[in-house]
């Protein structure tokens, strides 16, 4: 049996190397909510303002392709209401279908058996993280979400 030939072996290392990579995307391109903001999210004394955490939900909506950011309308005060879609592309391009057969399985009246089966079989889990927090933290989930949704935005796992 002939043995490999280094070059052989480290061309084919490189070839798996770059297919187990994923693209030079996100991460890089997408600045961090301490790089965007300009302090650390938590830092005392510092608080990021709504106009700027929708400017930033904003930019993560263009630059990662699984982030979708929804406004829903105008909140008591007129600023922006907004839902940010969060998962992977495959999830966020079957968005309609995936809360299609949430509404089925929350409701199931009127619907067959084999409907609720395949809703049961197919949907996804779905969770809902609101902006409500104990009055001692008022700020803290804001910015807690701006640093989740960056790193989700930003991972590719």
């Amino acid at each position: 049996m002939k043995t490999p030939r280094p070059r052989t072996f480290l061309a084919a290392f490189a070839l798996a190397l770059l297919l187990a990579t994923p693209p030079a995307s996100t991460a890089q391109e997408i600045p961090s909510p301490e790089a965007f903001f300009g302090f650390r999210m938590g830092a005392d004394r510092k608080l990021a303002r709504w106009d700027k955490l929708v400017e930033y939900y904003r930019l993560l909506d263009r630059a990662s392709d699984r982030i979708h950011v929804v406004e829903m309308g105008p909140s008591t005060l007129g600023n922006p209401f907004l839902a940010v879609w969060v998962s992977s592309p495959e999830n966020l391009a079957n968005l309609d279908e995936i809360q299609r057969m949430n509404a089925l399985l929350s409701d199931p009246r009127g619907a067959t058996q084999a409907d609720i089966d395949a809703a049961i079989r197919d949907s996804k889990a779905v969770v809902v993280p609101t902006g409500s927090t104990p009055p001692r933290w008022p700020r803290a989930s804001r910015r807690r979400r701006s640093c989740t949704r960056w790193r989700r935005a930003t991972t590719t796992r």
